[in-house]
């Protein structure tokens, strides 16, 4: 277990529509700066713990959706919904959860989340 990042496995109910892309999911409530940090941090350890998806994605990455959601309980109950994703919680915010890495087709709802 790395510390601040919490890793959940159950299947979504995931409706393919789409090519699989990264998406992330960052709590809007946090200032700018602070959500282009936590950002990066979730995209580095979603690619550290699922590394073998790596190869998949080719040598530009995969495409990646920047999304954001009100709070920190939003961003719990996204949790619960995206399967596998990774979960980062930061250190300098008392561990709070603060952003979500999911790598899938969409998954219902996702197209309600607003674009950072």
């Amino acid at each position: 277990m790395v510390p601040g990042i919490a890793i959940r496995q159950l299947p979504a109910m995931a409706q393919p529509v789409r090519e699989p892309r990264l998406y992330i999911i960052v709590r809007r409530d946090l200032p700018r700066s602070v959500q282009a940090v936590q950002a990066a941090h979730v995209a580095v350890a979603y690619t550290l713990y699922f590394h073998p998806r790596l190869a998949s994605w080719g040598s530009d990455g995969p495409t990646i959706s920047m999304l954001g959601v009100e709070d920190q309980p939003a961003l719990e109950a996204w949790s619960l919904k995206l399967r596998p994703s990774i979960m980062f919680h930061e250190p300098d915010l008392g561990n709070a959860p603060t952003a979500i890495a999911f790598y899938g087709t969409t998954v219902h709802g996702l197209d309600t989340l607003r674009l950072l």
